[in-house]
């Protein structure tokens, strides 16, 4: 079943098990195969479970379908989450990011809303709409989007 919206805050810092992570390979998350190639081994402080669910409703999205989840900024432009954003560089595209900062207690990592929407044409820019508690920003002109860092504050 596809789906057209799908809307959430999936959980953040689970570690998985070796054995856990052997599944997630079987199952094919693209994901967890790129963390293992890149590391040449298994390492579950390196396999974020935000990232499996990011991959998992994109591909769960009819073409053309939306989602918008509550994740840490951190999926933008921190190292260990290249691997999701090359994923989201080739099947969606970014039509909204909100930076909301720290609004979560006892947790010491800035949130976003990361607003997607399904496309087999790639990551582009045009109409992204970019804000923050101060301001909002639409940017009117399409540019490269590299996985190497998603910063578009």
């Amino acid at each position: 079943m596809l789906f057209d919206c799908i809307l959430g805050n999936p959980p953040w810092g689970y570690t998985f098990s070796d054995e856990e992570i052997i599944k997630l390979l079987d199952l094919q998350f693209s994901v967890v195969g790129k963390v293992v190639k890149r590391l040449n081994k298994i390492n579950s402080k390196s396999i974020e479970s935000y990232d499996l669910f990011v991959e998992k409703s994109v591909q769960m999205l009819k073409e053309g379908g939306e989602l918008a989840f509550v994740i840490p900024e951190a999926i933008l432009n921190v190292r260990s989450h290249l691997a999701i954003r090359e994923y989201l560089n080739k099947h969606t595209t970014i039509r909204h990011i909100a930076y909301l900062g720290d609004v979560f207690e006892q947790v010491a990592c800035p949130a976003i809303v990361l607003h997607l929407k399904k496309t087999q044409l790639g990551m582009y820019t045009m109409g992204m709409t970019i804000s923050d508690n101060k301001k909002s920003v639409v940017i009117k002109e399409n540019r490269k989007v590299e996985p190497k860092n998603f910063n578009f504050l």
